[in-house]
């Protein structure tokens, strides 16, 4: 009865398998399309995200919530979005001022990000990243 009960418990931890660090490393850069290029701002969860999406397929993201406020790297690998944690969003749509994406971690979630390359909706530590 308990191994069942474990089991059970532990298979609702199955959707964090997809993300892995090495994802990140081993990710082939893609060339956006010009449209992709420059800043983006969305909400995730209670995270208040933005992106910076290079010509070359690189770029950052920054995201805040709570005091706490992190940067890190990113790559476009022309359908994805991967943070060098290895967590991925799946770009579905995009219209040159919307991008919409998907995860797959806690059943499917949908984001949407927003052109924002003044960074007006961006949090201030943002901001000031990425003003320097």
């Amino acid at each position: 009865m308990t191994v069942g009960v474990v089991g059970f418990w532990l298979a609702g931890c199955a959707t964090i398998g997809d993300v892995n660090g090495e994802d990140f490393i081993t990710a082939k850069k893609v060339n956006p399309q010009s449209s992709l290029i420059g800043f983006w701002v969305g909400a995730s969860g209670p995270y208040l995200n933005t992106w910076k999406i290079n010509n070359d397929g690189t770029g950052e993201f920054c995201y805040s919530w709570n005091g706490k406020n992190v940067n890190g790297k990113l790559i476009f690998n022309g359908k994805e979005i991967i943070y060098q944690s290895g967590e991925k969003l799946e770009i579905t749509d995009t219209n040159g001022s919307v991008i919409e994406a998907k995860s797959y971690y806690y059943g499917t979630t949908k984001y949407k990000f927003y052109k924002d390359d003044n960074l007006t909706k961006s949090s201030t530590f943002c901001q000031n990243l990425f003003n320097k």
